[in-house]
């Protein structure tokens, strides 16, 4: 046994520690559901990563389990992550999505997300166009012309003059 871990293993050490972050993370948790759901997702990421590695990462993970209590109170469909979250923000919790998909059937939509992450940056490049300017007023104005055609259900075309 290594110095400072008592009676414990390494993994029994972290496996314990794990379990201990787990029901520290469950008591802030609301929604009954959700309770159960973060002590699957914390037992799966012991399996998956390690407990070592699970440990160290659960408390991470817990603020996404805490907003979801907070917005849903239960597991919501992927497109209702992706809406709330942002496709950035759904790669920062690689794990727990996959722990979504491969256990509560969340099925990811690889279109819409792309989708995302193309009006994320469009909308970066439109925020480094000095303000108040011309070439600001008009690439917004181009912007809301598309956003008006894609919602009409039209794919949107490009001005003829470029080239």
């Amino acid at each position: 046994m290594p110095a400072g871990r008592g009676d414990a293993c390494e993994p029994c050490y972290w496996t314990r520690t794990c379990r201990k972050r787990i029901i520290i993370g469950q008591a802030g948790i609301t929604t009954k559901a959700l309770r159960e759901a973060f002590g699957e997702f914390g037992e799966w990421l012991i399996r998956t990563t390690g407990p070592h590695k699970a440990a160290l990462k659960i408390n991470h993970f817990f603020s996404f389990f805490l907003e979801i209590d907070q917005a849903w109170s239960r597991i919501p469909s992927y497109s209702e992550l992706l809406h709330h979250f942002g496709a950035e923000g759904l790669r920062r919790v690689r794990l727990p999505m996959r722990w979504l998909h491969e256990e509560q059937g969340v099925e990811p939509d690889h279109q819409a997300k792309k989708i995302d992450s193309e009006k994320r940056r469009i909308k970066a490049c439109l925020r480094s166009m000095p303000s108040a300017s011309l070439s600001e007023k008009a690439l917004h104005a181009y912007w809301q012309q598309l956003e008006t055609r894609i919602e009409a259900g039209k794919r949107p075309t490009p001005p003829h003059d470029l080239h």
